[in-house]
């Protein structure tokens, strides 16, 4: 019965052991996730700085003022591992307008949240590289319209876009859609669908109640 007992024991303090390593190894794998996607956000956000002040002052001022206020917001759930709808949107909106000083003609962004989703929660950040994506790898022009459309569906908030590729989109690893797949893996063991055809892109991210 004691060497049962020292078994059971052991047993346990190695299953308890594999499981704070499971758990370890996913909180470390989360952050490196996690940093993927500031230092892709302030590249991106330079680029279009740099693009403003070389053309155009008065919009690079302006740009500052809204850029400063999304970081804010990035600061602000820097160690969140999730953040409501509600002010996932009111993010995206902000990021939108960075984007549309630059894309004047031809970028389009339609949201239609019900609002009896805003209190369900996502992953920080996730809109957000989603639109940088879709400007990323589309064309964006007055001739060709990117338009990109961001809705809730039953337990998703869905974002769409038409499909124009650029020429060299094929190359991308696609690290900001792994990021987001990633994350959704380790938090909450749910699935992000992606769903390609010829003419969208269409990506479904899981709602989920706060953990």
């Amino acid at each position: 019965l004691f060497h049962i007992y020292i078994y059971y024991l052991k047993s346990h303090e190695r299953a308890l052991n594999i499981e704070i390593g499971k758990k370890n190894r996913a909180q470390y794998q989360y952050l490196q996730l996690k940093r993927q996607l500031n230092p892709h956000f302030l590249f991106n956000s330079l680029n279009v700085l740099d693009y403003l002040i070389a053309t155009d002052s008065d919009k690079a001022s302006l740009y500052v003022k809204k850029l400063s206020s999304v970081y804010r917001y990035l600061l602000r759930i820097e160690e969140s591992k999730t953040v409501s709808l509600r002010e996932e949107i009111e993010f995206v909106s902000m990021y939108c307008d960075l984007l549309k000083e630059r894309f004047t003609k031809g970028f389009i962004v339609e949201i239609d949240i019900a609002e009896e989703c805003k209190n369900f929660f996502i992953i920080p950040g996730g809109l957000q590289m989603l639109v940088e994506n879709a400007t990323k790898h589309n064309i964006v022009s007055a001739d060709k319209p990117l338009t990109i459309n961001i809705y809730t569906n039953k337990d998703y908030v869905v974002v769409k876009n038409n499909l124009q590729l650029k020429i060299n989109s094929f190359e991308s690893e696609g690290i900001g859609l792994k990021n987001i797949v990633g994350q959704y893996k380790i938090l909450f063991k749910k699935d992000v669908d992606i769903i390609p055809d010829s003419e969208y892109f269409v990506v479904k991210i899981p709602l989920v109640k706060r953990t």
